[in-house]
């Protein structure tokens, strides 16, 4: 029930992105990443209490490549901004391009994020190389 309604939200939101690449309804770029990311960290928040509660499974198994999909996603997102410096607040000058890493909800994504791969890694699920990158 709850993965049906994160996947309606983000498919009215997928919507709305697609409008504001047509231009009908500006979005800055600072916003779009936002929303990424706060889509990505919902499916974490879905699925980390079947790791942290289940015996290894189908479904633990299906929850951590979903987390590993999800930090994956997180993480190539944010730093991909990063390097575009879209990661400013809009109407912000004179402020560091990477500021926006320091929204709090940004930085829990990330240790989160971080924190799923090593303990993937450690569960053989991706290779050591991939986690630590």
């Amino acid at each position: 029930m709850i993965g049906a309604e994160l996947t309606k939200w983000w498919n009215e939101v997928d919507e709305y992105l697609d409008a504001n690449r047509s231009g009908t309804m500006p979005i800055h770029k600072y916003h779009q990443v936002t929303l990424a990311v706060l889509r990505q960290e919902s499916v974490i928040a879905l699925n980390k209490h079947t790791l942290a509660t289940s015996m290894k499974s189908s479904a633990y198994d299906a929850a951590l490549q979903n987390c590993i999909g999800a930090s994956r996603s997180i993480i190539s997102t944010l730093h991909d901004a990063l390097v575009a410096g879209d990661l400013v607040l809009p109407g912000a000058s004179e402020v560091p391009s990477n500021s926006g890493l320091l929204w709090p909800s940004y930085t829990w994504a990330v240790w989160m994020s971080a924190f799923l791969m090593i303990y993937a890694a450690n569960e053989d699920q991706i290779p050591y190389d991939v986690a630590i990158r």
